[in-house]
């Protein structure tokens, strides 16, 4: 195997030094991916590292990597108590039926004018951000999900078939870590529900639909989800 330049790196007053090298493919037709990684082996005397035959990447050797990544920047966090899931990639957690801001711009009047930047009672929900993305599910009651727990349809404009919000021009936090849970949460609620991106699918049960939900939802004392 060829070799190739690398440089050590100090952080803090500990050195670095390259151990490892990864290979990606990818078809230019397909734009499928594949990747190896390969252990470097020092020179003797002077020159660069050699690169040594490689294996597969596989999930094992990720984890590692995520780990000792994390590891690096470790700083001490309170891990919210509604907090599900975490791992260096996403995070998972529910908040209860709340009542706060709603923000509409669906050029409908009964909801941009009757509706918008007022006090509405909210449904318990579940969020799930990952990758700058962020989903967001309806639960039928105010207590912490487990892994048998329903999930419903979320009832707002701008979120998917498949729980996924369309951001829109929201600007979201890069990171899916517990200290910028609130961030997620204010962009989520602070942002303007515009259109239904079900594709024309009832977004409610609600007898009068979705606006008669949030109108409703302006006096109501508490969310029911009519499941």
């Amino acid at each position: 195997m060829p070799a190739i330049t690398t440089h050590d790196h100090m952080v803090g007053h500990e050195l670095y030094p390259a151990s490892h090298a990864i290979i990606l493919y990818e078809n230019q037709q397909s734009h499928q991916g594949y990747a190896t990684v390969h252990p470097l082996r020092a020179p003797i005397g002077a020159g660069p590292p050699e690169i040594l035959p490689g294996r597969p990447l596989d999930r094992e050797f990720v984890l590692r990597l995520a780990r000792g990544l994390q590891a690096s920047h470790t700083r001490f966090t309170l891990i919210p108590s509604h907090l599900l899931y975490l791992d260096p990639a996403r995070m998972l957690w529910w908040k209860p039926a709340c009542r706060r801001l709603i923000f509409f711009k669906s050029g409908d009047p009964d909801l941009d004018t009757g509706v918008s930047e007022k006090v509405v009672a909210h449904p318990p929900l579940l969020f799930l951000a990952e990758h700058r993305s962020l989903y967001v599910y309806a639960l039928g009651e105010s207590a912490r999900p487990t892994e048998n727990t329903p999930l419903f349809r979320a009832p707002y404009f701008n979120i998917s078939s498949d729980g996924l919000l369309c951001f829109g021009n929201v600007v979201f936090p890069r990171e899916a870590e517990p200290d910028r849970l609130q961030a997620w949460e204010d962009a989520f609620f602070n942002s303007s529900f515009t259109h239904n991106a079900y594709q024309g699918v009832p977004i409610t049960q609600h007898p009068k639909q979705h606006k008669g939900l949030w109108q409703e939802m302006l006096t109501a004392k508490g969310f029911r989800l009519a499941t």
